[in-house]
């Protein structure tokens, strides 16, 4: 009888793991299992994502999927590896062990795969086993026994090609098949007797505290008998007093029975073990032939010409935000324009009319219209991941993480930060020692994200008005790169002083080249574009309103702007903007110019309200770096989300498409003088305040899972001070090495 949990839903499931190696196509599977209705969360206590969803095909339509986080082990060595290790054993919060598990292994390394399952069959859990990739597995030369495979481990295995969806019709009666026969016949890898003495009175110890039962408390001893004491400390969550004694005893009483090094020992018999149990599985053809995987290696992996074809690769990718997303931000920044009228020509003037046109409609336009750059960033690093290119990534910049005390695994963050910052950190879960994983998560928030973009974009445009799309790329890419090399250099810094420590050896396997899957990374594009939307819709919203009010209260009517500014402003952005990418828009048409007088109201009405005081208490501080109290507004605001200064802006000049980086917006910033004549966007401030938007720490959400995911409210602060010390100091250099050439006015 198979145990069952209620669901929010109130039907009673039957729980199914799926687990696997990274690149064993693992994810893919689960999707075409699910046919990717999904709910996304995560893990208690921590922020690894957590997946489920119902089983296609099953007959009661009651078998829930839940998607383990890819690993090699269930040593706990890294987070994900703690989860995989917990959900099975069930001592996730709340959550009883899985009822069976889909064991999804790669056929063309069926070995290194087998690891991972055969200390899942330890457990003694009703195991189904996918031998997905069989098409790679042949192109390579092997020929693999299902039938042999399946009586080696006791176990049904089915034959799959999960980005054909081959295969997978096949698995829920193989699941039917593995809950209802015994898993007490299946054969597991034996150990000397010592060892599973010892290991038998470990298991009775997890037993007493219910941290296992007589089926898995064997191969949950193992496990603990396999990490090394010095992780288990970092890594894994406190063990019972008892437990942990237990754990000691054992390993102190194993070392004097001459295993010194346990661990290496345990990983050396299971490999022998699976060695004897795939004599008969595998036959590989007599001569190995290069296949195209290997050829294309030899360029993209070369310490030279692999490291010139990953800079124009980055290259390309950055110009073609800046020139597919061109009539997309077009179309969008019509929409805005139009429904800003639509709200002007329905309402009376006033308050109300303001905040829906200024407050509301304007302040989350400013961002959705960034919405298709943020989105081509996204879809180029699935793509990257999903053809196998972000694994060469990593390989090909191990050589100079190393040099800086980290390796390869602390790029995979590094570059995924380029789209967010905290599914960057969060990808540092995989990263075994402690100390690499937090100096990885305080050198992640100096990689240009997403949320930057349109601060970049819109800034970029004010100091080159009329170069051509590949300067701006170029422009753009030196950012990302002055950022990457920024972030190695303070990594270096932090593992030879706070977070000093041995860098530990770098392996990863290299996935086969293929051609990316649509469906998902259609889906990974959707859900990061969806986040940035509920964002835009939900956060930045409630932002652009709160800024909108202190803008516009304390209010008085004798400093409002004369009547005609809004028709002024309604014609202005009926005028075609220019399209980001394309040249710069002319000063308006005098006849669509601000009339002095308005322009002196509203600003008068700016400086009179909350926003405008604010602004000119900080001044003092922010005049070394070359701003006024007006930048000096937007900077506090944007501490909560880097993208709000394009909104403050908007409010700033009266300008409702602020999104329109060529457009009305800019003209503004362009024209926008200090009291003394000089302009208050010069080259100088506009370089000064791109070193400080790229350097300082001003994102809610990576505080908040920095210290998640470092267990500590110091390693959150540490970050918040060290980057703006920092951003400060760099941009007060900029700005005055800038001014001294001249391009302060």
């Amino acid at each position: 009888m198979t145990q069952t949990v209620a669901t929010s839903a109130g039907p009673r499931f039957t729980r199914v793991a799926v687990a696997g190696n990274p690149n064993s196509g693992k994810t893919t599977i689960f999707n075409g299992l699910t046919g990717m209705r999904l709910k996304v969360g995560n893990y208690a206590g921590v922020t690894v994502e957590r997946r489920e969803g119902r089983l296609r095909g099953d007959p009661t339509g009651r078998t829930l999927l839940v998607d383990m986080p890819g690993t090699y082990s269930l040593a706990a060595r890294s987070l994900d590896e703690r989860i995989a290790r917990d959900v099975l054993l069930g001592w996730q919060p709340g959550e009883p062990p899985p009822d069976a598990v889909i064991v999804v292994l790669d056929a063309s390394n069926l070995e290194r795969n087998l690891y991972l399952a055969t200390q899942i069959l330890d457990l003694n859990l009703p195991v189904v086993f996918l031998c997905n990739m069989m098409d790679i597995a042949r192109q390579r030369g092997l020929t693999i026994s299902l039938s042999r495979l399946a009586k080696a481990f006791g176990v049904p295995v089915i034959p799959t090609i999960g980005n054909k969806s081959e295969g997978l019709d096949d698995i829920a009666p193989a699941l039917q098949e593995a809950l209802a026969g015994p898993v007490s016949l299946r054969p597991f890898c034996p150990m000397p007797e010592a060892i599973e003495q010892h290991a038998a009175q470990l298991g009775r110890v997890l037993v007493r505290h219910r941290l296992a039962d007589a089926r898995t408390a064997r191969g949950a001893a193992l496990l603990l008998l396999l990490r090394p004491s010095q992780v288990e400390h970092e890594i894994d969550e406190p063990l019972p007093v008892e437990v942990d004694q237990a754990l000691h005893v054992a390993r102190v009483a194993l070392a004097v029975a001459g295993f010194d090094d346990l661990s290496s020992y345990l990983v050396q018999r299971r490999y022998e073990w699976l060695d004897e149990r795939l004599a008969s599985v595998i036959r590989y053809a007599l001569v190995r032939r290069e296949h195209l995987s290997d050829r294309i290696d030899h360029v993209l992996t070369h310490k030279v010409f692999g490291l010139v074809a990953f800079a124009l690769v980055m290259f390309g990718m950055f110009a073609s935000i800046f020139w597919l997303a061109e009539p997309a931000m077009g179309l969008v920044e019509t929409v805005v324009s139009w429904l800003q009228s639509l709200v002007h020509a329905k309402l009376p003037e006033g308050a109300l009319s303001d905040l829906l046109a200024d407050g509301i409609v304007a302040g989350v336009g400013n961002i959705v219209v960034f919405f298709p750059q943020i989105c081509l960033l996204f879809l180029f690093i699935a793509l990257l991941e999903d053809t196998g290119y972000m694994a060469r990534a990593a390989f090909l910049m191990d050589r100079i993480m190393r040099g800086v005390g980290l390796h390869g695994k602390s790029f995979i963050p590094l570059l995924s930060s380029m789209a967010c910052t905290v599914p960057g950190i969060m990808a540092t879960r995989t990263i075994e020692n402690r100390r690499d994983r937090l100096a990885t998560i305080l050198v992640a928030p100096l990689i240009a994200c997403s949320a930057r973009l349109p601060v970049y974009f819109i800034l970029i445009a004010l100091i080159f008005p009329s170069e051509s799309v590949w300067t701006k790329a170029g422009v753009l890419a030196a950012i990302y790169l002055a950022g990457i090399l920024l972030a190695l250099g303070i990594a270096t810094l932090l593992k030879k002083t706070v977070l000093r420590g041995p860098t530990p050896m770098f392996v990863m396997e290299l996935p086969p080249y293929r051609l990316p899957d649509p469906w998902p990374v259609v889906r990974v594009v959707w859900d990061r574009g969806r986040s940035f939307l509920v964002r835009a819709g939900t956060f930045i919203l409630a932002a652009s309103v709160l800024l909108w009010a202190i803008f516009y209260w304390p209010h008085s009517s004798d400093l409002s702007p004369a009547p005609e500014t809004h028709e002024m402003l309604s014609q202005a952005l009926a005028a075609p903007p220019a399209g980001q990418g394309g040249a710069v828009a002319e000063s308006l048409p005098q006849t669509l110019a601000p009339k002095p007088q308005a322009l002196a109201a509203a600003s008068r009405q700016l400086e009179y309200s909350l926003a405008g005081r604010l602004g000119k208490l900080i001044e003092p501080a922010i005049r070394p770096l070359g701003y006024d109290w007006r930048i000096g507004v937007a900077i506090i605001a944007s501490f909560t989300a880097r993208e709000i200064f394009v909104s403050t802006m908007g409010i700033v000049y009266s300008v409702d498409d602020a999104g329109n980086g060529s457009g009305v917006l800019r003209t503004r910033m362009q024209a926008a003088v200090r009291p003394d004549g000089s302009p208050v966007f010069s080259k100088a401030t506009c370089l000064s305040l791109l070193v400080f938007y790229s350097l300082a720490m001003q994102c809610v959400s990576t505080l908040a899972v920095t210290w998640r995911e470092s267990g500590s409210w110091r390693w959150p602060a540490f970050l918040w001070g060290y980057m703006a010390v920092l951003a400060y100091g760099a941009a007060f250099v900029t700005y005055h090495i800038a001014a001294a050439f001249g391009l302060a006015a």
